[in-house]
């Protein structure tokens, strides 16, 4: 009854089971954040230190100087580069 109990309690609101298993081979899951799978270049890791990883919107991983937002004058939701 316990064990019931708490399956119950533990399933409660989880509309979604995310796979442990690395499909992709960059490290990470999609339990462990990863956003895509199916493409080891897009995960939630920071490449470029901006503070945006690709699952995050960042369009460019390799530039610090691109990510959502940078051209604050542009747009602050648009993965732009901040000249």
């Amino acid at each position: 009854m316990l064990t019931w109990v708490f399956a119950a309690l533990f399933t409660m609101g989880c509309s979604e089971q995310k796979s442990t298993e690395d499909v992709d081979g960059d490290g990470y899951s999609e339990f462990d954040g990863d956003c895509d799978d199916s493409n080891s270049l897009i995960g939630p890791f920071d490449a470029d230190g901006d503070g945006y990883s690709p699952c995050q919107g960042d369009c460019d991983d390799n530039s610090a100087l691109t990510f959502p937002g940078a051209a604050r004058k542009d747009s602050t939701t648009e993965c732009m580069t901040d000249a």
